[in-house]
Parts: C-alpha cells; sequence; structure tokens
C-alpha cells in the first residue's frame, strides 16, 4: 500500500504548464535575486538586507501583516494613525508612538500589544499563537528586515509587468547553443565545454590543474558516482590496467552498482525533504514513505529519463500508459506522487483552514524550487518581487492543489490482483452462460418432469454442501517424530489458569540447540486447499522457533518463551493445496 496522490479537476493547471515550459535547466539562478536588497531607515539612510532575512519577512512576517493587522492598519483604515504596510510607516508608528524600537526589541510596543501585555491586546478578536509572536520577535532582532520600498507609504505599489519580466530575465528564453569560444591552448580541451571553462581560466590568468594521477581519479569516481570510497583491490586493478578503455570499464562498473541509486536518491530526497515521521510534537509516522524512497532508488538505477520522471512526481497516477515494474511487474509511476505529502504536519491543528494553506504552500515551495528552480512561493502574499510570478499565478496553482486529493493505491505484486479479477470474471461468465443454458432447458421441459428437475438440483446441492468444508485438527503429541530424534516425547500438562491443552498433553521437544531441526509427520485425507494453522506452547525455558510446511517456510519467527505457562494461540501458516497422504 502507497499513501499519496494528488490530482487536480480545475483549468488552473494551464498555469503550472506555463511554468514548466521554463524548466529547460535543473536550476535557475536569478541574478536579481543573487543582491542584497536595500531599506530605508526614517532617516533615509539605506540599510543592507541578507537574502536569507528577506526571505524570512516574506515567508513567516507579511504573512502574519497581511492576515491579522492590514484590515484596520492598512492603505485602506488607519486605526490609531499606524499603518503596518510598510518599514517606514511601522518605525514612524502611530498616535502612541513608534511601533518598533530596534534597540530594544523587547519594549517594541507591537509586541506588547500582540502580547496581551498592557491595556491594548491586538488582534482584538483573539491572542496570535505564540509560535507568530517568536517569529515576530526574530524579525525585529534581525533588524525588522524589508524589501526595498519608497520612502512614502502612501505611494502606490509599481504595477507588475508580466510581459516584460517574461522579456527582460535570461531564465525565461529558450536556450540556445552559444558558439564555442576560442581559447589559447589548443590540445588541453576533450570537449566542446571544457573550452567554456579554459575561456574563463584563461580570462583571469590561470592555468588548469594537470590530470589526477589514477588512485586519486579511481577515489574520485567512486566518491562521485556511488558515494563511497573503493577497496584497495579495485584501486590496485584499476593502476595496473594501462588499457585505454580502463576508466570507461570503471565508469560502466559503477553506474550498473545498485550504490549509484542508493547514493543519487538520497540527493533527491533532501529536495523532496524525505522524512518518514510527520515531526511537530508526537512524530507520527508517514504510512509507507518507504515505498517513495525505494522508488527513487529504482528508478536512478534503471536510468529513467528525466522528463519521464518528472511526469511520475507531478501526475504519475494519470500516465495512460505507466510504467511497470522490472520484476514484480507493478506500477512504479504511481509511486512518484508520494512526495507530495512527505512535509510537515500538527496533530491537531487549531485552525484547519490555515493549516491546509501552510501545506499547500509547502507543497508549492518544493515542487516548483524543485523542478523550476524558482521561488514561487514568494507570490502568496504579493506578486513576486524577482521573477514574473504573480499572486494569482501563485493561488491558480494553489487551485489545482486544493481541488486535489489524497488516495491509497494498492500495489499490485506479481498481477496477483489482476489474474484474480480474470479468473472471477471468467467464472462469473461461465456461471451466466451455464444458467442461460439450464434456464432454458427448463422452459422447453415437459411441466410433469419439473418435481424430477428440482429434486435432482436439491440432492446435488446437498452433496456439494456435504463437501465444501471440513477441520481437521492434528494432536501434537499423536505426530510421528524422526527416529534419530531421541528428546521428541508426549508430555502431561495439566490446565493452568484459565486454559488447558486439549487432552491435557502436548509433543514435547527437549534440549534443541540453535539451527537443529525436528521433523513431524502428518496425512490429509483428501487432495485439496487447505487453510494450515498451528497452537504451540510458551514457557520460561522455550526458544525462537520457525515452521515449514513440506517446503513453504512461514516467514515469521515464533517467540515461545513467557514467564507464565501458556500457548501462542492460533497462529496461521498460510493457504496451500496439499495431496492427499503423507506431509
Amino acid at each position: 500500500m502507497l499513501t499519496a496522490f494528488y490530482r487536480g479537476m480545475t483549468g488552473e493547471i494551464a498555469f503550472f504548464l506555463r511554468l514548466a515550459a521554463c524548466a529547460v535547466v535543473t536550476v535557475v539562478i536569478s541574478f536579481v535575486a543573487s543582491r542584497p536588497l536595500l531599506a530605508q531607515d526614517p532617516s533615509g539612510k539605506p540599510t543592507a538586507y541578507s537574502d536569507e532575512d528577506l526571505e524570512f519577512f516574506e515567508k513567516e512576517i507579511r504573512p502574519i501583516f497581511v492576515t491579522h493587522c492590514l484590515e484596520c492598519h492598512g492603505p485602506d483604515e488607519q486605526e490609531a494613525s499606524l499603518r503596518l504596510d510598510s518599514r517606514a510607516a511601522i518605525m514612524q508608528g502611530g498616535d502612541t508612538g513608534p511601533a518598533i524600537v530596534l534597540d530594544a526589541p523587547e519594549k517594541s510596543l507591537l509586541l506588547e500589544v500582540v502580547g496581551y501585555e498592557g491595556d491594548i491586546q491586538m488582534p482584538p478578536a483573539s491572542k496570535l499563537p505564540a509560535a507568530k509572536i517568536d517569529l515576530l520577535k526574530q524579525w525585529i532582532k534581525r533588524g525588522a528586515p524589508w524589501p526595498t520600498e519608497t520612502s512614502n507609504a502612501d505611494t502606490d505599489a509599481s504595477v507588475f509587468d508580466l510581459k516584460s519580466r517574461f522579456a527582460e530575465h535570461w531564465c525565461w528564453h529558450a536556450p540556445k547553443m552559444p558558439p564555442v569560444p576560442t581559447v589559447n591552448q589548443l590540445n588541453w580541451d576533450r570537449d566542446p565545454i571544457d573550452r567554456f571553462i579554459l575561456q574563463r581560466l584563461e580570462t583571469a590568468g590561470l592555468q588548469p590543474a594537470g590530470d589526477a594521477d589514477r588512485q586519486t581519479l579511481i577515489r574520485r569516481l567512486y566518491f562521485a558516482l556511488i558515494g563511497l570510497p573503493p577497496t584497495p583491490e579495485a584501486i590496485a586493478k584499476f593502476v595496473a590496467d594501462e588499457s585505454p578503455q580502463a576508466l570507461e570499464r570503471v565508469v560502466d562498473e559503477l553506474l550498473a552498482s545498485p550504490r549509484f541509486g542508493e547514493h543519487w536518491a538520497r540527493h533527491w530526497m533532501d529536495l523532496m525533504r524525505y522524512a518518514e515521521t510527520h515531526g511537530h510534537e508526537f512524530d507520527y509516522p508517514i504510512p509507507n514513505a518507504f515505498q517513495f524512497r525505494d522508488y527513487l532508488i529504482r528508478a536512478f538505477n534503471a536510468d529513467v529519463p528525466y522528463n519521464e520522471f518528472v511526469r511520475e512526481h507531478i501526475a504519475g497516477d494519470l500516465l495512460p500508459s505507466p510504467r511497470l515494474n522490472a520484476e514484480r511487474k507493478f506500477n512504479e509511476s504511481v509511486l512518484g506522487t508520494g512526495f507530495w505529502f512527505l512535509g510537515e504536519a500538527t496533530h491537531g491543528p487549531v485552525d484547519v483552514r490555515e493549516d491546509e494553506a501552510g501545506h499547500i504552500d509547502n507543497q508549492i515551495d518544493v515542487m516548483t524550487k524543485t523542478f523550476l528552480g524558482l521561488t514561487v512561493a514568494c507570490a502568496r502574499c504579493h506578486d513576486h518581487k524577482f521573477d514574473a510570478i504573480s499572486t494569482e499565478d501563485y493561488y491558480a496553482l494553489s487551485g489545482f492543489l486544493q481541488s486535489s486529493r489524497r488516495q491509497t493505491v494498492l500495489l499490485d505484486m506479481d498481477q496477483k490482483i489482476a489474474s484474480g479479477i480474470e479468473e472471477l470474471q471468467s467464472i462469473r461468465e461461465r456461471v451466466d452462460s451455464d444458467f442461460v443454458s439450464w434456464n432454458e432447458s427448463l422452459r422447453r421441459c415437459d411441466v410433469t418432469r419439473l418435481q424430477q428437475i428440482l429434486a435432482t438440483a436439491i440432492g446435488l446441492a446437498r452433496t456439494k454442501t456435504n463437501i465444501s468444508s471440513a477441520t481437521h485438527m492434528i494432536e501434537g503429541e499423536s505426530l510421528r517424530a524422526d527416529l534419530e530424534n531421541k528428546n521428541v516425547s508426549d508430555q502431561h500438562l495439566p490446565p493452568q489458569n484459565d486454559f488447558a491443552w486439549s487432552g491435557d498433553h502436548q509433543l514435547w521437544w527437549r534440549e534443541g540447540k540453535e539451527g537443529e531441526r525436528i521433523t513431524l509427520s502428518f496425512s490429509v485425507p483428501e487432495t485439496r486447499k487447505y487453510s494450515v494453522a498451528y497452537n504451540l506452547t510458551q514457557a520460561r525455558d522455550y526458544g525462537m522457533v520457525k515452521i515449514w510446511l513440506d517446503d513453504s517456510e512461514n516467514v515469521e519467527t515464533i517467540d515461545c518463551f513467557s514467564q507464565t505457562l501458556k500457548t501462542t494461540g492460533k497462529r496461521k501458516h498460510g493457504t496451500s493445496v496439499l495431496e492427499k497422504g503423507q506431509h
């Protein structure tokens, strides 16, 4: 079983397709986003903030202001002459003075009112959760970072020009094959890509590093491809191999190693924020999370094409021809969608709607950063400050996720379910055909023979009923053990507590050693399918037991140790077709 999967019902999926068209490389880096931004103090002196501080503001602080404050302290209404939609306005404050004090954050009026510490308590409806108040404290301690803004809080924001954003930045343009640069060292490069590297080195007045020795080279290959060091034998073999294909052979061996998929799946799991528990207070397990981990390992080892890999993650449950497991024939593609539900989850959210919005925000953030190299989640509260992503785009994608649902899919290992359905369908068709034929015969027959026909049918039904079910109870002390084992005997056991052994006896095997076996024989009266079960004794001097029926091993190990004398209760071995006779 695997818990996953999203499926959207709205037309907003067109937005995702537009973004997906831009995913021409795995990671897209915005030159604008990499520059520190400037915010203005009331004095007009610019203050630089790090990208980390600004991201903290956009993801954690601005949503608090938008959700809880701006209705009464925004551009449309300013109670107590206080606005909270710009840093300059916050520093200026309202009727009671500045809202925050950077030199002494704990004395900030903003923290006092949201903490319900004085006569003024905001928001008036209910106190903010402690976690949000703590975020506001952190924000003030960081210097109240805020993106670049004009000093006049009343000035309207610039128009978000989506077309200009697309036209201005290189990441939205289709890739083009650039001309291979000219370099001075004509014999150094082995691939056209090398010339781009060499040109930058020569421009900086640097020389490329020399070739690595063979021992260093094989270590680099091992760590890069499988994340493990080579064995001394592998190093010695590669150093001694002077053939031109030596390097290719090592690369091929490492690519074919199961360790390759395990190593690279770990990197991908970091992008998918993989975990097997939900975190938070009780850290509940995520059911079947390991299925996604194993899916990744198999996908990397099978060299699944990247475009197919992406489709399986986004819509693996909708593919008309899903990829099947090579050995066991179950649906591999549907497992990719499990990544949507690997995020943190609370066990009992107070605000269910807010909790749902937080989950969707995390899903959008993970999906777009991974597949598009973009921080689309920034547009949750405003049009994106750097990229061509509008708030409308964000909520279009959010609507696609919100109109989807999580469901559990049954993996059909070895096509057992499919074959069973086919068999049932065949039986149903045969029964329907037999019923039609019997009904036609009945309609054509002489009415005087009806009594005879019904009597015959009832007789057949009784015969089948009598043989449809049978239970064979076999007492352990009646089984014949192999003659080589002298430590097997019948033991008398009187009733214990509230239960007793049938006949007050059991089969007793004494002084068994680890790894030893005992063979017991029994017979069945006829060839048919049997559901086999057994009941064993537990005691203080009993150990671990495994049971085989002919060649069928019971995978479970039975623990026969107990401080009190009792039985294990009925334990199922499975269903088997047994031939008439000895087993």
